[in-house]
């Protein structure tokens, strides 16, 4: 009876000790929630009443199951456009510099190349963020089916990610709202409110996006004990499923298998002018050169059809 009474007081003070670990570097179940979802279609004056208007997020699944764009992988890419010229980042990092820089290591190859080191080589391969493929190939614009929820107040672009599994996106916020579809495999998206931003312990912020150095899925609450307050809304998105991200709204995006994701960001003339004098600057005081393709030129030509 006394051995076992000292083996239940050691499995009590080994819980115990456990409990005490876990507390200090994991966020718990209740401080995260499901994404709230809704049927597809919806009216346009729906989705401004409810959810752009509210800044609220809301995943609707399946929504571009249907779309042309829902048989794209990356055999599509290669048969189709094998020599397309991309930037691929194979690494990033937060700096201090105050006009709120992320430094990113980048390289230079052809589509064909950069799909087959996904193939090869995994996470090694890098990622292909923020690609301008209407930029590049026009056309395809008929296969990516996002709804017109922005007037001619906005300016707009439309982006193509493709990654390995195990590519993240850095938890960040944008000014941009933000309709975000799951192309090919998956993708676990985390959104935290405006609301908690101090509880991010935000760095490198200018007036239109700034970053955490918080790992969502393991934050170091020694470090950062207030975002243990944090609540997190969490969703995996699936081939076909799409998310609205209001502008101001943190989030983490990374992917559980190999993955093609598209967005479409929209944005008013006047935050688009300030960022892009933002972007002005920060070339000039950086010594750096303003070329024709800088996404900013590129989105202000095509939304005045220059």
């Amino acid at each position: 009876m006394v051995v076992f009474r000292m083996r239940r007081r050691m499995i009590a003070i080994i819980l115990t000790e456990l409990f005490l670990i876990l507390s200090s570097n994991f966020v718990f179940a209740n401080n995260i929630a499901p994404i709230r979802e809704e049927k597809w279609p919806i009216s346009e004056k729906t989705f401004k009443s409810k959810y752009l208007s509210a800044s609220q997020p809301v995943l609707f699944r399946g929504a571009a199951s249907s779309w042309p764009s829902s048989s794209w992988n990356f055999d599509f890419f290669i048969s189709h456009f094998p020599e397309t010229d991309v930037t691929v980042q194979l690494k990033e990092n937060l700096t201090n510099d105050q006009y709120g820089a992320v430094e990113s290591l980048k390289q230079n190859m052809k589509l064909e190349s950069y799909i087959k080191n996904i193939q090869n080589y995994g996470i090694k391969a890098g990622y292909l963020s923020q690609f301008d493929i209407l930029n590049i190939h026009p056309k395809l614009k008929d296969s990516l089916k996002f709804p017109e929820f922005y007037s001619t107040k906005y300016l707009h672009r439309t982006n193509l990610w493709i990654g390995p599994k195990g590519t993240k996106s850095k938890l960040h916020y944008d000014s941009d709202h933000n309709l975000f579809v799951q192309i090919y495999g998956k993708k676990i998206v985390t959104l935290i409110s405006p609301k908690y931003s101090e509880n991010c312990y935000p760095t490198n912020i200018t007036w239109y996006d700034g970053y955490s150095p918080i790992d969502v899925m393991q934050p170091n609450l020694d470090l950062y004990p207030e975002f243990g307050n944090v609540l997190l809304l969490q969703s995996e998105l699936e081939a076909g499923d799409m998310l609205y991200i209001p502008k101001g709204w943190w989030h983490d995006i990374r992917s559980t298998e190999n993955s093609i994701s598209a967005n479409l960001w929209w944005i008013n003339w006047k935050d688009f002018l300030s960022e892009f004098y933002s972007e002005i600057k920060y070339k000039y005081i950086q010594g750096k050169e303003f070329d024709s393709k800088n996404s900013y030129w590129v989105v202000l030509k095509r939304n005045m059809g220059l």
